[in-house]
C-alpha cells in the first residue's frame, strides 16, 4: 500500500480520492503536526481570554 504523507501544503484531489478508496495509508508529517499544535494553542489562548471568534465560540451550522 502506498503511503501518503500529509504536509499541510500539497494535498490534491487525486490523493483525497485514493484515500477514500483506501488505496493509500495516511501519515501526518512532523511539520504539519507542529503547525496544528501551534494553531490549537493560539485558538485555546484566545478562547481562554474570552475573545469571540466566529465559528469557534459563536455557533454556526451544527454548532448553533
Amino acid at each position: 500500500m502506498t503511503r501518503l504523507l500529509l504536509t499541510g501544503s500539497d494535498l490534491n484531489l487525486e490523493q483525497v480520492w485514493q484515500t477514500s478508496l483506501r488505496q493509500v495509508s495516511v501519515e501526518l508529517s512532523e511539520t504539519a503536526a507542529h503547525a496544528m499544535q501551534e494553531s490549537r494553542a493560539y485558538i485555546m489562548g484566545r478562547v481562554t481570554d474570552g475573545d469571540v471568534i466566529y465559528g469557534v465560540n459563536t455557533g454556526f451550522g451544527a454548532f448553533s
